[in-house]
């Protein structure tokens, strides 16, 4: 009796241990937005194909070819709430944007390996001057 229990106890470590150290090696390759280098940017100062674009749509990446994908995920608690996760084509990084403090509007512009999001709600053109924008590094 004792030799099996001696044989089961070893495995069920070893897995915790290996389940442990997915966990973490999986976890290293996602970022929050809001933890990365930002700068705050003015409407005028943004890049032409920027401006472009900004009132158009929720999200739109201006670079070809494409380096990254826009994908949702539904909170777990409030089903209703979906948070954008951007990934990185190349080498898989995931950059995650729940939790954002501040007043972001959830229009998304990746353009080169910045993300520009407005710090203002329901912004139009004819406001333009009077916004500012978070230009967030991916690299």
């Amino acid at each position: 009796m004792q030799t099996i229990i001696a044989s089961v106890f070893p495995k069920i470590s070893m897995k915790r241990y290996f389940l442990s150290f997915m966990i973490l090696t999986l976890g290293c390759n996602s970022s929050q937005v809001d933890e990365l280098d930002q700068t705050i940017v003015a409407y005028q100062d943004l890049p032409t194909e920027v401006k472009q674009q900004i009132f158009k749509v929720s999200y739109i990446e201006i670079n070809e070819p494409k380096r990254y994908v826009k994908k949702t995920k539904k909170e777990l608690l409030f089903p209703w709430v979906y948070n954008v996760i951007i990934e990185r084509v190349n080498d898989g990084r995931v950059f995650k944007t729940s939790g954002l403090k501040g007043e972001y509007e959830s229009t998304y512009v990746i353009y080169d390996d910045f993300l520009f999001i407005p710090n203002h709600f329901n912004i139009s053109p004819s406001d333009s001057l009077s916004y500012t924008f978070t230009r967030f590094d991916l690299k």
